[in-house]
């Protein structure tokens, strides 16, 4: 490991040094670990209430607190990764420095910060020259372990990396997507998302990508090895819900995003829980693999008036199909498909075994993405309103089609040659989205 700093940080620091000579003085070290390495990108001074003595030295805590607050609005990527200060004589850490080192990763007044690791440099002056050391704790550590600085240019790629994450994301993270979609719409858009599994992790990722800055995440499921390959979360998530490992996801990529999670079972999901999920929701992604919750799903988008897509891969992913609803223009899930709902489980109170699930076939993650990433341009245009070009281009044509087959390497006779896509629709034709009072009973889930 090795300290990066930049030379404008360094500058800074030095100033310090020579603004308070025979005094101790520090501040704090602003940057974010990149690989094996650490950037310091900037630094916080002292502040105008600091207490600078010959041989101490006492932050400004206020004036610090203020001008970080005002850092992280203005840039989502830079952290406190430690501190610097000074010694009028060596560059050696004393038992002050020790003790407050440690109180980082033990004292309640920093427990909030989450330490588990921190950089500590000293300085000191010498013939008008700035020499420094720097030290390397984390909170299994008995003492301070010297570790190599280097100073590099402010238009290093790596400083330049974090300097550019500004505020507003627009203008950073989704700069390049401001001419395709309406970031400012989207930002306030919110969507449900019913089972984080292969399809539904990679639509939370994709359309956090797109700009959607709002989601509710619905899987009881914990990720085990066997989801890795298939998955977009990975092995540092093994043994969490599949709800927090994809919003660490969708956080590091978007650190505005709000997301709620539901680690719950949509067969007995209770009614608050169902209330939170469903309202004020813009659009519904049901890819579970029981029957009954995604009939669950279209009812609660249904009743809702929500758009509402639903997404399935057979023959080991190498077929798929789309079925789309939107209010008004297309009959539902229930209406394209009544003939699965006599998989759906019968027992009205025992929901140890949920009999309409499909069981987990071998499938490649290729074949699972083509299909659904067909899937999310429709959901993104719909997003957008059928005003936009999205919907115009990809929605429009299709109506009033609503099924939508894709051919990811299947031989079936459906299909006459490979990576093909058909459509089908059907009328609407249920009591669930006809003008009939919307009504559902199923295993205990009543309307």
């Amino acid at each position: 490991m090795k300290i990066l700093i930049s030379k404008k940080a360094l500058s800074e620091i030095e100033k310090e040094l020579n603004a308070h000579p025979g005094i101790e003085t520090g501040g704090m070290l602003l940057g974010r670990r990149l690989g094996k390495d650490i950037v310091l990108a900037r630094q916080i001074g002292p502040g105008p209430k600091a207490k600078h003595h010959a041989f101490s030295f006492s932050y400004d805590k206020e004036y610090q607190q203020n001008e970080y607050d005002g850092l992280l609005k203005e840039n989502f990527l830079l952290e406190l990764q430690g501190w610097w200060h000074s010694h009028l004589h060596g560059q050696t850490p004393s038992s002050i420095d020790l003790d407050f080192a440690r109180g980082l990763f033990n004292s309640s007044e920093w427990r909030e910060w989450n330490f588990n690791e921190a950089i500590f440099t000293i300085s000191s002056l010498k013939d008008d020259s700035m020499l420094m050391k720097a030290y390397y704790i984390n909170e299994n550590a008995q003492a301070f372990t010297e570790i190599p600085y280097e100073v590099v240019p402010d238009e290093d790629v790596r400083v330049m990396l974090l300097e550019d994450a500004s505020y507003p994301l627009s203008k950073s993270v989704f700069s390049r997507a401001q001419e395709i979609v309406n970031l400012e719409a989207f930002a306030k858009k919110r969507v449900a998302i019913i089972g984080l599994g292969s399809v539904g992790s990679l639509c939370a990722v994709q359309l956090a990508k797109c700009g959607i800055s709002n989601f509710a995440l619905v899987d009881n499921d914990i990720l085990t090895v066997q989801n890795i390959s298939r998955h977009q979360c990975d092995l540092i998530d093994l043994g969490k819900y599949k709800v927090d490992a994809v919003k660490e996801k969708i956080l590091r990529i978007n650190p505005t995003a709000v997301i709620d999670v539901f680690p719950v079972d949509m067969l007995i999901v209770s009614q608050n829980d169902r209330k939170d999920i469903f309202d004020n929701t813009d659009m519904v992604i049901a890819s579970t693999d029981s029957n009954t919750v995604q009939f669950i799903s279209n009812h609660e988008a249904v009743l809702h008036k929500t758009p509402a897509l639903f997404i399935g891969c057979y023959e080991k992913a190498l077929s798929g199909e789309i079925i789309i609803y939107i209010p008004r223009k297309t009959p539902c899930f229930n209406c394209a498909v009544p003939f699965r709902k006599n998989r759906m489980l019968k027992a009205k109170h025992d929901y140890s075994t949920d009999t309409s699930k499909i069981i987990a076939e071998p499938g490649l993650s290729i074949h699972i993405e083509y299909i659904t990433n067909l899937a999310l341009m429709l959901c993104v245009s719909i997003l957008q309103g059928r005003k936009s070009w999205g919907y115009r281009r990809f929605i429009k044509p299709l109506l009033p089609n609503n099924i939508v087959f894709v051919n990811a390497g299947s031989n079936s006779i459906m299909f006459s040659h490979p990576l093909q896509i058909r459509y089908g629709s059907v009328k609407r034709k249920c009591s669930v989205c006809s003008k009939r009072k919307v009504s559902l009973k199923l295993h205990g889930y009543d309307e």
